[in-house]
């Protein structure tokens, strides 16, 4: 326990000072930039001595600014969690933080600066330190995470856990922490009360039940236990009581599909903690963000993809002599059809063809899909592979149909009327890419789609949508999942 506590201090002062020293170059730098490069030329009577110094016009304002704005730039990355490493951040997230951070404390500064009149105080300067903060704050974060990441898929500080529980939540946990050995937990093996001891779940053992807890966590070094069964409150409660007592870090894993609601706010009813729970809705000023952003992102892809889309337009055509695109009709937000359009890449008349193949369908629900589809052309299976036979929805969105990201629309003959949770998805416009598209795309299963799609209906948030984005590029470029 000491050990780690000198660690994480360690960790602290290190990150701190790295953090000090970006700042305060991010700050002098444009300053003295600004004054000796393209500042007002000074005359000098004694030009031999101009020639060796350095211009330091209102250097104690300046100072007193820098010195100001560092303090305050440093308490909002603390109040960030940005001076411990959480592996769980994921980089995106990481720069995200230090952008809130930075935005909120230039703010302030600006403010300070505009009450205080500090006329000697270069707008252009400013903006430069502004713009360096950013850079240099996260550039550093991200040089750091790629460094670590690499240690720790070589062995470095790796986190044997034990999970306890094997029910889809365990199965998902196994899945993501083989699928990212950045995270560095080495798993152990499964507590579970309704397993046989020695047994395999999920590649792993049983290592034996609650009672065994303390004697597991010794023989095998546990530093994460990871709760994945937390319906009974009591035998939680008891577990991370013996957890601590243990020096082992507890974590619990609620199903994120059946907790759909954020909390708000905790505060407290005399001595009770009370959770005050509540649904996100979009609506009014939300859906007013969500649609600027959907036309501004839209407009801009549309521009920037004009030359790719005219060739891939060009390759459709001279493949087949076909028609290039593929429209069909799809329900809407409230359930109004509108028509969808995607790259042909399918023969002509592959609708009436599926007839026939329905009997190879590989997905559940009213979903169609075959890995080897017959259906689909030669250049049909790269277009679905990296995902540009959706390109053409971009213009879906522009007309306000769709959103650059929202639940997967459906074909009106896969939408059932009488399923609640199909028509929940019809709440808002259906989206090019979701969580769907981050979590797996066609290998994801039907009913896992609409759970995520109703989760992701439950939680939106702008900051949500620009992550989902950010991870949607990765995703297509693996080109993993898509057919």
């Amino acid at each position: 326990m000491f050990r780690q506590e000198k660690l994480n201090s360690f960790i602290f002062s290190l990150y701190l000072l790295a953090d000090l020293v970006f700042i305060y170059l991010a700050f002098f730098l444009p300053y003295f930039i600004r004054w000796n490069f393209f500042g007002p030329q000074i005359t000098s009577p004694f030009p031999s001595h101009h020639a060796n110094s350095m211009l330091l016009p209102s250097f104690d304002q300046y100072s007193k600014l820098y010195i100001s704005w560092g303090l305050i730039t440093v308490s909002f990355l603390f109040s960030q969690k940005l001076y411990q490493t959480n592996r769980l951040f994921s980089m995106s997230r990481e720069t995200l933080l230090v952008l809130k951070a930075v935005i909120s404390s230039t703010l302030i500064m600006g403010l300070l600066v505009f009450f205080i009149k500090a006329i000697h105080i270069s707008r252009l300067v400013f903006l430069g330190n502004f713009i360096l903060l950013c850079f240099f704050l996260s550039a550093w974060r991200a040089l750091k995470k790629i460094i670590l990441r690499k240690l720790i898929v070589r062995g470095y500080n790796n986190f044997n856990v034990l999970i306890v529980g094997s029910g889809n939540i365990a199965e998902e946990f196994v899945k993501v922490a083989n699928d990212n050995p950045a995270y560095g937990f080495k798993i152990a093996g499964f507590l579970d009360e309704h397993k046989t001891k020695g047994s395999q779940v999920y590649g792993h053992k049983v290592l034996g039940n609650l009672n065994d807890f303390e004697k597991v966590a010794r023989q095998h070094f546990i530093d994460d236990v990871v709760i994945t069964n937390p319906e009974n409150r009591k035998d939680i409660a008891d577990l991370i009581r013996r957890g601590k007592e243990s020096n082992v870090s507890m974590r619990v894993i609620q199903d994120p599909f059946e907790l759909a609601l954020d909390v708000i706010n905790v505060y407290r009813f005399g001595h009770l903690p009370i959770f005050d729970y509540s649904v996100k809705r979009l609506h009014g000023a939300n859906l007013i963000d969500k649609r600027i952003m959907d036309i501004i992102l839209s407009s801009l892809a549309l521009v920037l993809l004009l030359p790719p889309l005219f060739i891939i337009a060009v390759a459709i055509k001279i493949c087949d002599r076909g028609p290039v695109f593929y429209v069909s009709r799809r329900y809407g937000r409230n359930g109004f059809p509108f028509n969808f359009y995607k790259f042909r890449s399918m023969v002509i008349g592959a609708e009436e063809k599926m007839e026939i193949l329905k009997s190879k369908n590989e997905k559940d629900g009213p979903i169609f899909k075959i890995k080897d589809d017959p259906r689909v052309t030669k250049i049909g299976k790269l277009l679905r592979k990296y995902s540009l036979d959706e390109l053409p929805q971009l213009w879906n969105v522009l007309k306000g149909d769709m959103s650059i990201v929202g639940p997967r629309p459906l074909p009106i003959g896969q939408i059932e009327k009488n399923d609640l949770d199909q028509l929940k998805r019809l709440e808002i416009k259906p989206g090019i890419t979701g969580l769907w598209q981050v979590s797996g795309r066609s290998d994801v299963s039907f009913g896992n789609l609409v759970r995520w799609d109703i989760w992701y209906i439950n939680n939106w948030s702008l900051w949500l949508d620009f992550n989902i984005i950010l991870k949607s590029i990765p995703v297509v470029l693996k080109g993993k999942g898509a057919y």
